[in-house]
């Protein structure tokens, strides 16, 4: 609950059980809604984990790829699936048409299935390399407030906007940031 109230930037819980109550929301349905999310998360991550194969050996030789700086994308994302009868083109008109008349935000809030739906869509600030490299594609060639075509996920359509982008100076603790991307992948 905590983090949850955090990311919709609350103060403290009281504030945000306040807010709740406006609403005529009760907290234990809030707390379940929470909590069955954290479940299936955890049910789909065990019943899939298996089959992730991860190639640590590409990890490494990104890392030691690496600049001195970091290149950061702050995106946020629509993600959304095709009913039998929709087509993809048709479906991405009719959210841009949506994000030009009610903003990116909202428009994640209605057609995304994603969990950061509920925050429209922000993904805040992500490491360029830890991006999918046909994304770090698409995302180049974008302008600020721009977002991309639709791209194919295992989830289904992926749209990204790229809110701001930025350059830092760092120093690469290689085992640190080895673990990272390896949770990442």
């Amino acid at each position: 609950v905590k983090d949850f109230y955090k990311r919709l930037n609350f103060k403290g819980e009281k504030e945000f059980f306040n807010y709740i109550k406006q609403y005529n929301l009760k907290t234990s349905e809030i707390k379940l809604k929470l909590k069955i999310e954290a479940l299936w998360n955890d049910l789909i991550f065990n019943k899939f984990k298996d089959q992730i194969k991860i190639d640590e050996k590409e990890i490494k030789k990104k890392i030691n790829n690496q600049k001195n700086f970091i290149v950061e994308y702050n995106l946020s994302e629509i993600l959304f699936e095709l009913k039998s009868n929709e087509k993809k083109l048709d479906k991405y008109n009719l959210i841009l048409k949506n994000i030009k008349d009610t903003g990116f935000k909202n428009s994640s809030n209605l057609f995304s299935i994603s969990e950061n739906s509920k925050f429209g869509g922000d993904l805040g600030w992500i490491n360029k390399s830890q991006l999918n490299e046909a994304f770090v594609k698409e995302i180049e060639s974008l302008k600020i407030n721009q977002v991309t075509k639709p791209m194919q996920t295992s989830s289904g359509y992926l749209i990204l906007k790229l809110n701001d982008k930025r350059k830092k100076e760092t120093k690469i603790d290689f085992d640190k940031t080895f673990k990272k991307l390896l949770i990442v992948e």
